[in-house]
């Protein structure tokens, strides 16, 4: 038996595989949100400097769009790990 406010080794390993885990999706998901970040500036900066000279103009919506669902998803993944070793308050 595991002392009071401890995990047994078992469940602490799988702790850390899930956490590892999902540091490689966050990083997925955070890159994704760079990529989008990087499409939007761009095509703004396009949009306001050369406008209507490419037919790609409004793609910095979608850009934006990736830039936020990507960067929102890779912060709730880390919070998850964060949340998942957090210490019980009852213990």
């Amino acid at each position: 038996m595991s002392p009071p406010g401890k995990d047994p080794v078992p469940v602490t390993v799988a702790k850390v595989i899930g956490a590892v885990a999902l540091v490689l999706v966050a990083l997925a998901f955070g890159a994704g949100g760079a990529c989008g970040a990087w499409v939007a500036v761009a095509g703004l900066w396009h949009g306001i400097k050369q406008p209507g000279t490419s037919s790609l103009d409004g793609f910095w919506v979608i850009g934006a769009v990736c830039a936020v669902v990507g960067l929102a998803g890779a912060g709730l993944l880390i919070w998850s790990i964060v949340l998942m070793f957090r210490k019980k308050l009852g213990e």
